[in-house]
């Protein structure tokens, strides 16, 4: 009620961005990030994480790392 989100929309946000700092924190693959963080498949996680951040998560760490 207060966010503007439903639960489950209010939960992929928690968990991308917490998978957004162990991207750039971690030399983690994809898949393991997207398991340690929550999410049911990695499909998923890249869907979510594009809709939050509007890049795919192996864009993002590479953008960061530059």
């Amino acid at each position: 009620q207060y966010t503007g989100f439903t639960f489950v929309e209010y939960l992929n946000r928690c968990r991308t961005s917490a998978a957004a700092v162990i991207l750039l924190e971690s030399d983690k693959t994809i898949s393991e990030i997207a398991m340690d963080c929550g999410f049911p498949n990695v499909s998923s996680f890249i869907t979510f994480f594009k809709r939050q951040y509007k890049m795919t998560p192996e864009a993002y760490r590479r953008l960061a790392k530059k």
